[in-house]
């Protein structure tokens, strides 16, 4: 496992880069959907930065159903 660094930003590219390299071609044309989207990147955002994820996450990881509010 590599060790982490305390820089947020610098988290978040070493992901980025991991998940596109994984899968160029799913990645891109994820983007390419999110671009045609009317404020496509503020949605995805909400989407993936919200309680809704967080809980189904938190969920899966304890083996247990979600509990949406």
């Amino acid at each position: 496992m590599q060790q982490r660094s305390g820089d947020p930003l610098a988290q978040a590219r070493a992901l980025a880069q991991r998940i596109a390299a994984n899968a160029p071609r799913a990645v891109r044309g994820l983007k390419q959907a999110i671009d045609r989207v009317p404020h496509g990147e503020e949605r995805f955002d909400a989407a993936f930065g919200g309680a809704e994820l967080a809980e189904g996450l938190a969920a899966f990881r304890e083996r247990r159903p979600p509990v949406f509010r």
